[in-house]
């Protein structure tokens, strides 16, 4: 069983496995599309069962698997699908782990306790690259790299983008070649078959952190002088799918920005039209939270002392959480985010 870890306050959006990391504002989401994901008309919330949005292109996890196992032999432990939070910046748990999906992408993870593994897989490799590249990492194609139990590796195939880490404590830097030519081979696989996907719209989509929870009502519920980290270190391939394709967001809200010192209160993480995620059977308890149409209580199985509250409004998902609160304190900002998201939809 692995242990869960102390929650601490980390300001990073994600690294690609390339040299230089500096301090970057959070960008502004556009939502930028490319030929095979478009953006559909604004739908009316709907009652009827969430499904997963659809892939750009063929390449499910059971084809994953099958490549991996030649790499490291038959798993014997079940393959998820949805973003891993070990050594991840510490908003992904919750919506963000489903981000791939929203952008009609895959994800396909392992973890037997020994080997460890995550391949994510994209269509619009030509603006993500270029958003990498405005971002200060411009040497995507010289990233891969295997060496002291672990392999990252970037690979593309037209518009096709995969990426992905291993952890195993056998792997050397002779294992480059071998994993490089096997990610190469998946992203071949989906560049050969994709297809026109739609992006469901959403209310919250691209919506600012103020818009969502001001720091002024997060004072006032909690007599804190909260305010909105802006700085955020790193970028990588996930940080440009979860901002600027899905129109997702992390609001971070702590005493004294830019800085480790203070007090940390609370992070706030959305998946646009992501109900189809917030309802599946988790292991959480339903909640009453005034304006949300379902809503859940838990704590996070990574992290310890880490309570949250998952907020759904129309199709949209939010995620409240907190280190060292409690789900009371988390319950009383709940009805202002859900009236925020509904005004969003209004």
């Amino acid at each position: 069983m692995v242990s869960r870890r102390r929650w601490f306050a980390s300001f990073a959006l994600g690294l690609l496995a390339v040299t230089g990391c500096s301090a970057l504002p959070v960008p502004e989401p556009t939502q930028t599309t490319d030929e095979t994901v478009t953006q559909a008309p604004s739908p009316t919330p709907s009652t009827e069962p969430a499904y997963a949005p659809e892939a750009a292109f063929q390449l499910p996890c059971d084809d994953v698997v099958y490549a991996m196992t030649d790499l490291f032999g038959i798993p014997s432990a079940p393959v998820t699908e949805h973003l891993a939070v070990q050594e991840s910046p510490n908003w992904y748990p919750g919506p963000a782990q489903y981000m791939f999906q929203r952008a009609g992408g895959v994800v396909c993870g392992y973890d037997d306790g020994e080997t460890r593994w995550q391949v994510t897989a994209v269509s619009g490799a030509g603006p993500i690259l270029e958003e990498l590249a405005a971002n200060g990492y411009d040497a995507w194609d010289e990233s891969s790299r295997c060496g002291d139990g672990r392999c990252t590796i970037v690979a593309r195939d037209g518009d096709i983008l995969v990426e992905a880490a291993i952890v195993d404590s056998a792997l050397t830097a002779a294992d480059l070649d071998r994993t490089y030519e096997t990610m190469t081979a998946l992203a071949g696989q989906a560049a050969a078959t994709v297809k026109d996907v739609e992006i469901v719209p959403s209310a919250i989509a691209g919506a600012e952190c103020e818009h969502l929870l001001s720091p002024d009502a997060l004072a006032e519920l909690w007599d804190v002088p909260a305010q909105l980290e802006s700085e955020f270190g790193g970028w990588g391939i996930p940080a440009s799918v979860y901002w600027t394709r899905d129109g997702g967001n992390a609001c971070v809200y702590l005493e004294a920005p830019g800085s480790y010192e203070g007090e940390f209160y609370l992070t706030l993480t959305t998946l646009p039209a992501g109900r189809w995620a917030a309802e599946l059977p988790v292991g959480r308890t339903a909640v009453d939270v005034d304006g949300a149409d379902s809503a859940y209580a838990g704590e996070d199985d990574y992290y310890e002392n880490l309570p949250f509250v998952d907020i759904v409004v129309g199709d949209d998902w939010v995620r409240i959480s907190a280190p060292d609160r409690t789900a009371e304190d988390l319950l009383s900002v709940a009805p202002v985010v859900a009236a925020n998201m509904a005004a969003l939809g209004s």
